[in-house]
């Protein structure tokens, strides 16, 4: 094999290697997952601009499951609804009943459907605004 056939192949042969490499590095990426549970620490009223306020109420946790319901916690008392989280629209649904939702933040005369804007402040923070944009709330994730 000529000398230049080898540089060839060698340089083939690196540049094989860094695909493998940067398709690896493609699929350890990790999506953004609701997943888990969370603790309401603050509101805000956007309609009267009162800014972030503490949550002094009690502990309220919302525990997202991977069977799209989540579990509400309020003290003793828990309670379950349905959501659909569509992360390109960045739009969370719930329901109490089971539902195909639109993936579009808007609101609904529906008493059973809530559609809330979500931003993913950091890996464990979030809020959500009403889409009438008349509250937000920020959850921190507590697992």
């Amino acid at each position: 094999m000529s000398h230049f056939a080898m540089k060839r192949l060698k340089l083939l042969t690196l540049i094989s290697f860094l695909f493998l490499l940067s398709c690896e590095d493609k699929e350890k990426e990790e999506t953004f997952s609701l997943i888990g549970t969370w603790e309401q620490t603050e509101y805000n009223n956007i309609d009267r601009n009162s800014g972030w306020v503490p949550y002094g109420g009690s502990l309220l946790s919302w525990e997202f499951k991977s069977d799209q319901t989540i579990n509400f916690k309020l003290d003793a008392t828990t309670w379950t609804v349905n959501y659909d989280y569509c992360s390109d629209e960045e739009v969370l649904q719930t329901s109490s009943d089971s539902f195909s939702g639109s993936c579009i933040c808007e609101n609904t005369n529906s008493p059973s459907i809530m559609s809330r804007k979500v931003e993913v402040i950091k890996e464990n923070e979030i809020t959500f605004t009403l889409c009438d944009n008349s509250q937000s709330i920020r959850l921190i994730r507590q697992d």
